[in-house]
C-alpha cells in the first residue's frame, strides 16, 4: 500500500513538474511581445462580449474596443491574431462562442487573400495558442498536412527550445493579456508611400473553392449561433488582383443579405489620411484606429440594439483596458513633446506615473529653468534627485556620498535613485539598468506604474 501511495505521489509530482515546465516555455503571444488575445478571451467571464471583430493584424490595429466602451458602453472584443487565416478565423470564432454570445460578429476579409503564412511565428500564434480541446485539434487539421500534425498536437516538440529566450512574462502572467480587449495599437506614422488606389476597381473576380466554403461556413455558423454576420475590409494598400477577390466576396455578401464594408473605398467617409493614420502601408495606427472604430460605432448605434454596460462592475476589464490605452496615448504625447520642461509637466499630470529629476555633474545653467516646476534655486543649487509624488516634487537624495532611495514599483520592478561619486551612470537605475543620459546637467526619467513601461528618459546638457 505504501509503495502504491509513493508511486502515485511520484506520478503526480512528475505531472505537475511537466505541466509547470510546459507553462513556462509555452507560446504566449498572438500579436507579439507576450500580448495574447486568446488569453484575454479566456480571462473574460461568460456572456459579456456583445460585438466581436475577427481577423489578422489588420483588425487588431484598426479596431479599438476601448473607444466603443468609452463612448457607448459597448462590450466589444478583437478576436484577432497575427496573420489570422481562414482556418484560424473560423476556429477562433468557434472557441469564442464556447463562452460568449455576441450579437454582432465582424469578419475581416483579408483571409481570402492568402493560403499559407509567410512568417513561421504566425503559424505558431494561430495553431498553438488555444487550450487543448477538439477545436484545438481541428485548427491543426485544417492547416497542417496529415503526416506532420503530431508535433502540433503535442506542442512540446515545437516550444521546448524556447528556454533560450525566456523572459519575465514566461513565468508570470502579462497583465495586459488578462484585461486587454484584443487590440494592439501603435502610435507611429508611415513614411510616404504611393497608395495605388486599387480598391476602386469594380471588376468582380472569382472565389475559389476554399474561399467560397469559408464564407458559406461563416454564414452557417451565424445562423446556428444566432448572431448577425458582417463582412469588412480593414484599411491596407490593396493590390489589383486582391481587390478582384474582395469584390467577389462583396457579391456573395449582397446575394446573401450580409452587410459588407470595404473601408479601402471609404477614406473620405471615415476621414482617413493614409500618411497620418497608417503605421505602415498595411496597418492603421492608433489615430487611424480611432477613425475606423468611430465609423463602426455609428453603424452599431444606428442598426443594433446594444446595451450600454457603463458602470457595471462585471465589465471591469473594459474599464481597465480604456485606462491602459489612455496611458499609452498620453505616453505618446510625452515622448513627442520637444520642450523637455513641457514634457515633465505633462508627465506629472498622468496618474500612476513616477517622474525623477537628477542634477548631475555641472548643472548651474539648468537651475533657473526648474522654477517653473516649483523647485527653488536655493533647493537646486546643491544638486540632488527629486521625485514627483502626491502632487508635488520631493527631494529624495542629496548629492552626497552614500545617499540612496529605492522605490519598489511592484515586486518585479525597482527604481534606485542615489548619488555615486565619480559614476553618474549609477545615479538612476531601473531594474539594475542605468537610465542616465547625460553626465553634466539634468536627467529626466518618466516611468508609468500602470503600464509598467519606461515612457522616456532624457538628458539636458548644462
Amino acid at each position: 500500500m505504501k509503495n502504491a501511495i509513493r508511486g502515485a505521489g511520484f506520478v503526480l509530482a512528475l505531472v505537475l513538474a511537466i505541466s509547470y515546465a510546459y507553462h513556462v516555455v509555452s507560446w504566449k503571444d498572438t500579436t507579439g511581445d507576450y500580448l495574447s488575445s486568446v488569453e484575454q478571451l479566456y480571462s473574460t467571464p461568460k456572456d459579456l462580449v456583445d460585438v466581436v471583430f475577427m481577423g489578422s493584424s489588420h483588425t487588431y490595429c484598426a479596431i479599438n474596443p476601448s473607444i466603443l466602451w468609452e463612448d457607448q458602453g459597448i462590450a466589444a472584443f478583437d478576436m484577432s491574431t497575427s496573420g489570422q487565416d481562414r482556418n484560424a478565423t473560423y476556429h477562433y470564432l468557434k472557441e469564442l462562442l464556447k463562452t460568449q454570445s455576441p450579437q454582432v460578429v465582424f469578419i475581416d476579409m483579408y483571409g481570402l487573400l492568402f493560403d499559407r503564412h509567410a512568417i513561421e511565428g504566425n503559424v505558431y500564434r494561430n495553431l498553438l495558442s488555444m487550450r487543448y480541446s477538439k477545436n484545438a485539434i481541428d485548427i491543426v487539421n485544417g492547416y497542417i498536412e496529415e503526416g506532420e500534425r503530431l508535433d502540433y498536437y503535442l506542442r512540446w516538440p515545437i516550444v521546448h527550445t524556447r528556454y533560450k529566450e525566456l523572459k519575465m512574462y514566461d513565468f508570470i502572467k502579462y497583465p495586459v493579456s488578462v484585461y486587454g480587449r484584443g487590440e494592439a495599437l501603435a502610435w507611429t506614422k508611415t513614411d510616404m508611400f504611393e497608395y495605388e488606389g486599387a480598391a476602386f476597381i469594380d471588376e468582380v473576380g472569382e472565389l475559389d473553392e476554399e474561399n467560397a466554403k469559408w464564407l458559406s461556413d461563416l454564414k452557417a455558423l451565424s445562423e446556428e449561433e444566432n448572431f448577425t454576420l458582417v463582412f469588412f475590409v480593414a484599411p491596407f494598400d490593396v493590390k489589383e488582383e486582391e481587390q478582384l477577390v474582395l469584390n467577389a466576396a462583396k457579391a456573395y455578401a449582397d446575394e446573401n443579405g450580409i452587410a459588407f464594408y470595404d473601408l479601402n473605398r471609404l477614406d473620405k467617409e471615415i476621414g482617413l489620411d493614409r500618411y497620418a493614420d497608417m503605421t505602415d502601408p498595411h496597418h492603421t495606427n492608433a489615430f487611424g484606429a480611432e477613425k475606423v472604430t468611430k465609423y463602426f460605432e455609428d453603424i452599431l448605434v444606428s442598426e443594433f440594439d446594444l446595451k450600454d454596460h457603463s458602470g457595471d462592475a462585471k465589465y471591469s476589464y473594459w474599464d481597465k483596458d480604456l485606462k491602459y490605452n489612455k496611458h499609452l496615448s498620453a505616453a505618446d504625447v510625452i515622448k513627442n513633446t520637444t520642450d523637455v520642461y513641457d514634457c515633465i509637466e505633462l508627465a506629472t499630470e498622468l496618474d500612476d506615473t513616477i517622474v525623477v529629476l537628477s542634477l548631475d555633474g555641472e548643472f548651474e545653467n539648468i537651475i533657473p529653468n526648474l522654477a517653473r516646476l516649483g523647485i527653488s534655486e536655493e533647493e537646486a543649487v546643491t544638486g540632488g534627485k527629486w521625485v514627483y509624488q502626491n502632487g508635488a516634487w520631493a527631494k529624495m537624495v542629496e548629492n552626497l556620498p552614500g545617499q540612496i532611495k529605492a522605490i519598489e514599483i511592484d515586486r518585479y520592478h525597482t527604481l534606485i535613485i542615489q548619488y555615486v561619486e565619480g559614476n553618474t551612470q549609477a545615479n538612476i537605475l531601473l531594474d539594475k539598468e542605468s537610465a542616465v543620459t547625460t553626465s553634466n546637467g539634468l536627467n529626466i526619467v518618466v516611468y508609468d506604474g500602470f503600464t509598467n513601461e519606461l515612457v522616456t528618459k532624457r538628458g539636458v546638457d548644462n
